[in-house]
């Protein structure tokens, strides 16, 4: 049966909302004042928010109201906040209202609160304890700025002083009496602070060299705990240290490493590194290291662990490959961090039997496996194998690479031109006589062997053999002359041909016949496989073939030539796309301003072979249309005494038009000419709207504008830049003071829109300078908890404006 679903709850009753009652119309006012309140500043939304309760309005009529004024006032007081919290520094913005040229009262009044200002902060910064370098550093910067009186600053340095010598004598007396790292770390940072503070430089000299004889004291007691701390210093104390403490300091820092970790396998492959890496201290007679045997057992035991684990898979009979490689090596590592013999005989046993076994094998096998010869050689020496049985094998092995090279050797001499089993065996004998270093003088002698066979192949041009040859050719090291090596290259490109595009292949086919494969089957089984190609692609051309297609026909004729097609469809197509070719050129010929059609149709005229005395028509039609432009723009530019901007494009269109379609290079230049004779117009005469214009097309004519018009482009660009900018970006400022400073320098203060700048300039400035007024911030704090709390915002969203609040009233 189905299971019997519970029908579902039926929906919770609709709060119940008393009606709100029919306003009177005082009340309806009131509330119409709200409405069109909410669209005005926020103190206006309160104040009639607080009219219409005085009106009696029922709250039910103004809770939506109210809930958005509430989010407003909250999201006012955090925009507040954040701004307060950005500091904007009156400094600051003094310089930058001096340098827009900003004067008078209100000027000279934020002068004074910015001095007030950095007074107070240099006087707290001075009695901070300890000291803040950075804090007292910028209140002595803001103090000159502001222009703090000179006594004052120098009695706070004086100040500053008393407080570094004090600390500094007792940091010298306490790192003399107390041999800690502690006692040398206060020393180096006493140092420090007073070098950051311009403090007396002998007294902080005579510092660090003694900071320097606490070193020498260190490095002749060879403590290297003490040293690492002094080193660890050093630097911030600027004293000089001996090379050799550096490197207690650093080998001490990783065997600090190493003793943090945990004990286990994951950790040896660290601790072996540290203990290869700070040999330095285990190889200094008399230096005192304490943690030393600690790290050195830490890592017995993590070896001990790693060889218990590695061998209970390798004694239950069940390891693969990979285990036993990672036994071996557990034994080798076993045996570097120094694991006693007592602890490593009752597992290592086996490993080296095994491996005694495994290098016998590999070295008397008949066909060498190099890779296996090199793991069983690993093996054994990492699993103990007696050094006498190493050498023995090793010495075998020799053996039977030398004996195999003369076989290979004679065996190429006596074929002459031999096999492909006899060119491999040789190239391997040679190959495997290098890996085990065999002498050689014997290695050589057999590659020359091999180059004898390559020459062979190369003067009878035997390309079957010629090919065999080459392609053991590097693994026997024997030389290729140049032309054996372009062989081969193209034999591998030819090998690879197979689902090569068409293009491809016929690039290949001609590289190959370049370096005389000429005859050779792999060239001619490409070639029959690239004609095949063409003809294919020549007859889908032309079934699909319009004048859309007229590129995809045009390309097939092309590569169909290429690759030697002589059907009857060819000659058909080659004639369509000739005919086509040519109309698209005279087309192209009469609209001299679509440079890209033109250059395109003149290129597929040459490749469709339409006649050159046809293409050198065209050619002649399109310069002389473009000479005729060329001549009235520079009329029209020469008698331009209005200095309008159309000529001065036409001239630069026309020249650019010109170079575009290789027009006679005497007439451009003397184009050129005219119009660089125009831009000198404006420069002596200073039209620097006309300069601007000529400088907008110089670079189209080609035109040189000189290194005093470049600075004048560069500086009307940013004052135009400067001329967009809202006077509220006041963020901008720097900008415009930088554009205004750009023109005056290149000789345009006189310039009719640089006044405009400069006004903005100022004004911008002037909204800065009242923007960071401390009394400024402190009123719009104020202005927005007064909104916040009439407006019903929360008392925790209130905290923090409350404590900034406290913050401002005391600045």
């Amino acid at each position: 049966p189905a299971p019997v679903v519970a029908p579902p709850p039926p929906p919770p009753p609709a709060p119940v909302v008393a009606p709100v009652r029919q306003l009177s119309p005082s009340e309806a006012a009131a509330v119409e004042r709200v409405a069109s309140a909410e669209k005005e500043e926020l103190h206006r939304l309160l104040e009639a928010l607080q009219g219409a309760r005085t009106a009696g309005v029922p709250n039910e009529a103004l809770a939506e109201a109210e809930s958005r004024a509430r989010n407003r006032a909250a999201s006012d007081l955090r925009e507040t906040l954040q701004r307060a919290q950005q500091k904007p520094e009156i400094t600051e913005q003094l310089e930058l209202a001096r340098a827009a040229g900003v004067t008078g009262s209100s000027m000279a009044s934020a002068e004074q609160k910015a001095q007030t200002q950095a007074s107070a902060e240099l006087r707290r910064a001075v009695a901070l304890v300890p000291l803040d370098e950075g804090r007292l550093n910028n209140a002595f910067q803001k103090a000159v700025r502001a222009g703090v009186p000179q006594a004052d600053v120098t009695r706070a340095r004086e100040t500053v002083f008393d407080s570094i010598r004090v600390r500094l004598n007792k940091a010298k007396d306490d790192a003399k009496r107390i041999f800690t790292g502690a006692a040398m770390q206060e020393l180096s940072y006493s140092i420090w602070l007073g070098r950051k503070l311009q403090y007396n430089s002998t007294e902080l000299a005579a510092a660090a060299h003694m900071y320097e004889e606490q070193l020498e004291v260190a490095f002749s007691s060879k403590d290297a705990d003490y040293a690492e701390q002094a080193v660890l210093h050093a630097d911030r104390a600027n004293a000089a240290v001996r090379d050799d403490m550096r490197n207690w300091a650093a080998a001490m820092k990783l065997l600090r490493e190493g003793l943090a970790m945990q004990d286990g396998m994951a950790a040896l492959p660290r601790l072996q590194e540290i203990l290869e890496r700070t040999q330095v201290v285990t190889t200094t007679p008399d230096l005192k290291v304490t943690i030393l045997d600690e790290v050195r057992t830490k890592a017995k035991t993590c070896a001990l662990i790693n060889l218990q684990e590695k061998a209970a898979k390798v004694n239950n009979g069940t390891e693969s490959g990979t285990d036993y490689d990672a036994f071996v090596k557990a034994v080798g590592d076993a045996r570097m961090v120094g694991v006693p013999a007592v602890d490593l005989a009752a597992v290592a046993g086996k490993a080296q039997l095994k491996a005694s076994s495994e290098l016998r094998e590999a070295t008397m096998a008949t066909k060498k496996d190099l890779s296996r010869i090199d793991r069983a050689f690993s093996h054994a020496e990492r699993a103990g194998v007696p050094e006498a049985q190493i050498n023995d094998a090793r010495s075998t092995l020799l053996r039977d690479v030398q004996t195999q090279l003369d076989t290979a050797k004679m065996a190429a001499r006596r074929n002459g031109t031999g096999s492909r089993q006899t060119l491999e065996g040789l190239a391997d004998a040679i190959w495997l006589g290098y890996k085990v270093k065999l002498n050689t003088s014997e290695l050589e002698a057999a590659s020359q062997v091999y180059e004898g066979q390559l020459e062979f192949a190369y003067s009878s041009r035997d390309f079957e053999y010629a090919q065999t040859a080459l392609e053991f050719a590097d693994r026997a090291r024997a030389h290729m002359s140049p032309e054996l090596r372009s062989w081969w290259e193209s034999i591998q490109q030819l090998r690879q041909g197979a689902g090569t595009p068409l293009v491809k292949k016929l690039e290949m086919i001609r590289q190959a016949k370049a370096v005389g494969l000429q005859g050779s089957r792999i060239l001619m089984e490409v070639e029959a496989e690239t004609k095949q190609q063409a003809e294919a692609k020549l007859k889908a051309a032309r079934q699909n073939g319009t004048g859309d297609d007229f590129e995809v026909l045009l390309e097939a004729v092309e590569h169909a030539q290429a690759a030697g097609v002589t059907a009857s469809d060819l000659s058909s197509a080659a004639f369509k796309v000739q005919s086509e070719a040519a109309t698209r050129l005279r087309k192209a010929a009469a609209a001299v301003d679509n440079v890209d059609a033109v250059g395109s149709a003149f290129r597929a005229a040459e490749r469709a072979g339409v006649a050159e005395a046809d293409r050198m028509s065209a050619r002649d039609g399109l310069h002389r249309e473009c000479l005729s432009r060329l001549q009235q723009a520079k009329s029209s530019a020469e008698l331009n005494r209005a200095k309008s901007r159309e000529p001065v494009r036409a001239l630069a269109e026309a020249i650019w038009l010109g170079y575009k379609h290789a027009l006679n290079a005497t007439e451009l230049q003397d184009a050129t000419r005219v119009y660089e004779s125009q831009l000198e117009l404006a420069r002596s005469t200073k039209d620097y709207e006309y300069a601007e214009v000529l400088m907008e097309f110089a670079s189209k004519a080609r035109a040189e504008v000189g290194p005093e018009l470049e600075e004048w482009g560069n500086a009307l660009r940013v004052m135009r830049e400067a001329e967009q900018m809202p006077e509220t970006a006041t963020q901008h400022l720097h900008k415009v003071l930088s554009a205004i400073n750009k023109m005056k320098a290149c000789g345009m203060a006189d310039h009719k829109a640089l006044s405009g700048v400069e006004a903005k300039a100022r004004s911008m400035a002037n909204a800065r300078v009242e923007d960071a007024a401390p009394d400024m911030q402190l009123k719009r704090i104020q202005d927005s908890l007064a909104n916040a709390v009439r407006a019903g915002v929360p008392e925790d969203e209130l905290a923090a404006a409350k404590a900034a609040l406290a913050a401002h009233t005391d600045l």
